[in-house]
């Protein structure tokens, strides 16, 4: 399946409080709260934490509301890419659960429809055949970068990130509410710069380097079945060596 280039990137406010600091024996590295104001790893997070927690109340609204604030994750190619197909399992499933709240409740429903035919989210972007899809889906911002992790059961996988004190670092990964991950950021002699292994699979470390540096992204599958994890990172991943 092709596209055309997709339209310019969802740009959101987005204000999020650093992550905490966790250390094993050895003391933690100084990192200043990172504020990731419009970055796509932010916004996915803000929105899938705030539909988790609509979830847990209840409200199918709120749930509605948080899926719409979803920005769509798509490289600027021609080609459809694995990190949107897996975004879109992941979309698709939140959608599900949304219509699965409010069944039985014909105003709630409506509600929820109207939501979804405005704004920057659109019912359609769900669509697999839908020609019109590269008309108002965004791209990854420029600065940012997607991958695909493939992590099996019971398993982690480690991967590099070289990182500069000139800019923050961010990295955010989720599974599709599968759970069952954890991420953590580990700097010279594995000290723990960062660490998040929240219940509700999406997962997100931002820090800023003190200097120009390479550390390691551990992402770790802690389930029984092997599980497709959708990061994006403030630079590009590689295999640690």
């Amino acid at each position: 399946m092709t596209l055309a280039k997709p339209g310019i990137a969802f740009i959101c406010a987005v204000m999020l409080t650093g992550c905490a600091l966790v250390s094993s024996e050895k003391e933690p590295v100084e990192t200043t709260a990172l504020p990731v104001a419009g970055s796509t790893a932010g916004q996915l997070y803000q929105a899938y934490v705030a539909f988790e927690e609509a979830r847990e109340a209840g409200d199918a609204v709120r749930m509605a509301h948080a899926l719409q604030q979803r920005p769509v994750v798509i490289a600027e190619t021609l080609e459809i890419s694995e990190e949107f197909l897996v975004w879109r399992e992941t979309t698709d499933r939140m959608k599900r659960d949304t219509l699965q709240m409010a069944k039985g409740d014909p105003d709630m429903l409506a509600a929820i429809g109207a939501i979804m035919r405005k704004g920057q989210f659109k019912e359609q972007s769900l669509s697999q055949h839908d020609p019109d899809v590269h008309s108002f889906i965004g791209r990854i911002r420029p600065e940012e970068h997607t991958r695909v992790i493939r992590v099996g059961a019971n398993s982690k996988t480690e991967l590099a990130l070289k990182v500069v004190n000139s800019r923050g670092a961010i990295v955010y990964a989720e599974n599709g509410g599968m759970g069952n991950i954890s991420l953590t950021i580990q700097g010279k002699d594995e000290l723990v710069i960062c660490r998040d292994d929240s219940s509700h699979g999406a997962l997100i470390c931002r820090w800023r380097p003190s200097m120009n540096d390479k550390v390691i992204v551990i992402i770790e599958n802690t389930g029984t079945a092997a599980t497709r994890i959708l990061t994006v990172t403030s630079q590009q991943l590689s295999p640690r060596k």
